[in-house]
Order: structure tokens, then C-alpha cells, then sequence
């Protein structure tokens, strides 16, 4: 049941993020040219594909002025990947341009490589991704990573009607929260996950008042058709494919965001919960903590190529702090202006010139002796060797008393990933205390 005050927050949020008639009438002609242009072009090269809309878009939830289309050009399962991928392009390379063509204003045609090939068109009414994938009847059978959409589609229409705002009011609701999204960058709730609550729990009200209770665990499976056991925080076991599970991308911390925005709301409601702020990328300088950074130029990649590799470069590089005495506080990524930054927030920052190296105990006679023939005259000692704790001991000079000339110098030790390898040993700038706001492009002082 929904209250009166419930009532008026949802009517205030509607209005805002529900399209009107006029953005609803031009995104149906939008949609209706693109699948027609589509289907022209592969009848033109002589090929018997599918060519449908799907996403928010075909699914009817999209959220005012954020309509991005999704073209799937579906070929028979007969056809082998090489050509699906370079027929798929094909169509929507022909696609692309001759819409741009049409378009009266400005667009841009881009090769998109990600998990699986597409041709982009980016123009002022929004983007498009013309996807190749194969037409296949059963969802559980995909043969690549994109055949299910279609059936998604297919599944969420039969299920959804009426029921678009609750949707809509879901998606925002995320979006406020900034855990929308499946993409490895956020690791939040896909505009699909969002629909499939709704259709389990009914209304908005009804899914926040649930996940107020979720637990670690949590299993949603509206077909009761599940076939395997997932480790995932929260599972929603997918309507078209009983292995598959829908929340799997979404991570712990987003989880528990969830939780604790929905307890929030029920406990305060209030239309700020719908009111999207711009992500934080200030610093506090009273914490007191050191700050390093390291800030490069974004290379040409899609988020969730870039993301993964950032996040694995940013562990190496913490990694690396760590082992060698500089505790690592905090650590984050932000973006802004085409410039990425890694910061890592430290608690120890500067260490002393000697660092005291343990060896084995003296009683393993083998290990202990070749440490002492080690450590006995080297230039790096600059003490006996001493026995501490029935164990030989050095002190050592240290090469790196900064954490900054640390990173600087052995950058290239750490695990990068293929795509950031080149972009940070070569052109990525190693920031420092003040510089990091000074210099920096990315973080400012809040």
C-alpha cells in the first residue's frame, strides 16, 4: 500500500524523469529509421538476418532524455564467428553512415571492441550500438556473449506492462545512489536487473521494502528454474537461462549501498533520494594523509576494457607500496577532462634511511650461512649482522625513502595489464603531496 506522502514523491519524481509524449513519438520514429536502414543495408549485400530493437528503449523504461538505442543484427546459427563479425560490422558500418547521412546534425561513426565487436554511431539525439549476435532459440545455449539480449527483450515485454514508471522510479533511485550500471567500472544494477525486480516484487515501494531486509545470499528466481548454486551477494536467477545469474556483476559494497539507501528511504522518504550529485572528486587536506598519484591521458578503450585493467594496476601498485613499508590507507580512481587518475591515500608516506632485513634462524645452518656470506661485506649493509630473536639480522640502506620515488622507479615491476603497460610507463605523471591538487588535473580540495 502506498501512502499519501510516498504518493506525491513519486508523482514529483515522474515528472521529472518520465519522457513526455514528444520524446516518446521521436524516439519510436528514431528506432522505427534505424531498424529500417539496418535491413536495407544487409538486404543490399545479400544476407537473410533479423535486424530488432532491444534494451530500455524497445522495452518501453527508458528514463527522460537518456534514450541510447540497441540494434542487434541477428544471423542464422549456422554462421561461423569470422563472418558473423565481419558481415556484422559490415551492416553496421553501411548502417551508421547512411543514417548519418540522413541525420541533420552532427554524428560520429566508431569501431567498438569490447567482449564482443560493434559499430557505434554517436549523434545529438543520443548513441547507437549496431551489435551482431546470433538468432538462437534457446537462451541457455548462447554461442556468443550477447544472444540472450533478445530474449530479454522478449521476456521483460511480456511482463512488464503498466509497470514502466515503477522501473523508471528504480532505475533512478540507483542512479541517485551511483551504483546504476553493470559495467566493470561500477559494478551497480543493470537496467535488466532493475526490470526483473519490479516484476518479481510489483512496484518500486515494494522492492525498496524488500531490499531493506535482503541478506548476503538473497536468491530471487521468478520462473523457479534455477540449476545452479551462485556465490554472488545477491542472486536473480535469469527468466531465459536457469545457469545464468543476472546479478552477478554487482559487487558486495553496492550491495550493502542498496540495503542501507533502502532502509534510508522507508525511514525518510524523501524526493532527494532521486536527485543525482556529481561524483565527488575532492579531497579533505585536514585527514592528514599522504597523497600519490598517478595520472595519465585515457587511452581509446571502452570502460570495461579500461576499468578491469585499472583496477588490477591499481592493486599491483599497492602492492608494491606496501611491501616495501608504505601503508596504503585508501585508494580510488577518478576521471575527468580525458585525464585518469589512481590515488592512493597513505598513512605512512616517508620512512626512515635503514630498514632492518630479517634473516633465518641461525640454527638452519644451510640458510644462515649463505646469509652471512650475503650480508657480511655488502655496500648496502650498514651494520653487522646481528642476531635478533634467534634469527640473523641487517640493517640495510633503503633506496626508496618516498613513496613517490618508489613508484617512480619501479613503475614497470608491477602488473599493468596489455592496454596501460604502454600509457603508464611512458606517458602517466607521478604526483605528490600538493602537486596532486596543484599539477593534477583530476582531484581537487574539497
Amino acid at each position: 500500500m502506498e501512502d499519501e506522502q510516498f504518493i506525491r514523491i513519486k508523482e514529483e519524481v515522474l515528472r521529472r524523469i518520465r519522457p513526455p509524449e514528444d520524446e516518446v513519438e521521436r524516439v519510436s520514429a528514431l528506432a522505427d529509421s534505424l531498424i529500417t536502414i539496418c535491413e536495407e543495408c544487409a538486404h543490399e549485400l545479400g544476407l537473410c538476418v533479423t535486424c530488432t530493437l532491444v534494451g530500455s528503449v524497445a522495452r518501453g523504461t527508458w528514463l527522460k532524455g537518456d534514450h541510447d538505442f540497441d540494434v542487434f543484427i541477428l544471423f542464422p546459427p549456422s554462421t561461423s564467428w569470422e563472418e558473423l563479425e565481419r558481415l556484422g560490422l559490415e551492416i553496421g558500418r553501411r548502417a551508421a553512415r547512411k543514417f548519418a547521412s540522413l541525420y541533420k546534425g552532427d554524428a560520429k561513426v566508431i569501431e567498438r571492441y569490447a567482449d564482443h565487436p560493434y559499430i557505434q554511431l554517436v549523434f545529438e539525439d543520443g548513441e547507437v550500438d549496431f551489435v551482431p549476435a546470433y538468432r538462437i532459440d534457446d537462451a541457455s545455449c548462447i554461442l556468443s556473449a550477447v544472444d540472450r539480449t533478445p530474449h530479454h527483450t522478449r521476456y521483460v515485454l511480456s511482463h512488464i506492462a503498466g509497470r514502466e514508471d515503477e522501473v523508471r522510479l528504480l532505475k533512478q533511485f540507483f542512479k541517485a545512489a551511483g551504483i546504476y550500471g553493470s559495467e566493470l567500472k561500477r559494478r551497480g544494477y543493470s537496467g535488466y536487473l532493475c526490470e526483473l525486480l519490479v516484476i518479481h516484487y510489483g512496484s518500486f515501494l515494494e522492492c525498496i521494502r524488500a531490499m531493506a531486509s535482503w541478506r548476503r545470499g538473497t536468491v530471487i528466481d521468478i520462473e523457479g528454474h534455477s540449476t545452479k548454486k551462485h556465490d554472488e551477494p545477491l542472486v536473480v536467477v535469469d527468466p531465459v537461462d536457469p545457469k545464468r545469474n543476472v546479478a552477478s556483476a554487482l559487487s558486495l559494497d553496492n550491495f550493502a549501498r542498496s540495503i542501507h539507501r533502502a532502509r534510508a528511504f522507508l525511514s525518510s522518504p524523501s524526493p532527494s533520494f532521486f536527485e543525482i550529485e556529481e561524483e565527488s572528486l575532492s579531497i579533505d587536506p585536514r585527514r592528514g594523509t599522504g597523497l600519490l598519484a598517478l595520472e595519465f591521458p585515457r587511452p581509446e578503450l571502452v570502460d570495461d576494457v579500461l576499468y578491469p585493467q585499472i583496477y588490477h594496476a591499481m592493486e599491483s601498485v599497492a602492492s608494491l607500496l606496501e611491501r616495501e613499508g608504505f601503508r596504503v590507507y585508501s585508494k580510488r580512481v577518478g576521471e575527468r577532462d580525458g585525464y585518469i587518475c589512481m590515488l592512493f591515500e597513505l598513512e605512512v608516506w616517508e620512512l626512515p634511511p635503514i630498514k632492518k632485513h630479517m634473516g633465518p634462524p641461525v640454527d638452519l645452518r644451510e640458510h644462515a650461512e649463505r646469509f652471512l656470506a650475503r650480508y657480511r661485506d655488502n655496500p648496502r649493509a650498514c651494520s653487522e649482522v646481528y642476531i635478533e630473536n634467534g634469527r640473523y639480522c641487517v640493517d640495510l640502506r633503503r633506496e626508496h625513502q618516498r613513496a613517490d620515488a618508489l613508484v617512480a622507479a619501479r613503475l614497470k615491476e608491477c602488473s599493468l595489464g596489455k592496454h596501460l603497460n604502454e600509457v603508464l610507463t611512458g606517458r602517466a605523471v607521478v604526483l605528490f603531496g600538493e602537486d596532486v591538487m596543484r599539477r593534477g588535473r583530476v582531484f581537487r580540495y574539497a
